[in-house]
């Protein structure tokens, strides 16, 4: 795995992250008030026609790891369901090629 700091991106509202080969290592979801379930999409694309890769319900503030990390071939797309109440969400992720570059590459 990666053994240094990942980029982050913090959004507010639906977005392209980055394009191109990507690596999802966590994301935090801030949901409105405890009890109201928001949805976090993440896609493998650069809109939400990409393929989706992980879908995330919470009605808590919390961190979800992931141990692999999700690929995203093609490009990162979040889209958040704001009528369910997700305020924001922060997502650490790496471009592929920055990850390979490592003497351990991922999955060893």
């Amino acid at each position: 795995m990666y053994n240094q700091p990942v980029e982050t991106f913090i959004g507010e509202a639906s977005a392209l992250v980055d394009d191109g080969p990507q690596l999802v290592y966590w994301i935090f979801i801030e949901a409105a008030a405890l009890g109201t379930k928001g949805t976090v999409k993440i896609y493998d694309g650069v809109t939400t026609q990409g393929k989706e890769v992980a879908r995330l319900v919470t009605g808590y503030n919390r961190m979800n790891s992931f141990f692999p990390p999700i690929r995203c071939s093609v490009g990162l797309y979040i889209e958040i369901n704001v009528a369910q109440a997700v305020t924001s969400y922060t997502v650490g992720f790496l471009s592929e090629k920055t990850a390979l570059k490592q003497k351990f590459p991922i999955g060893s």
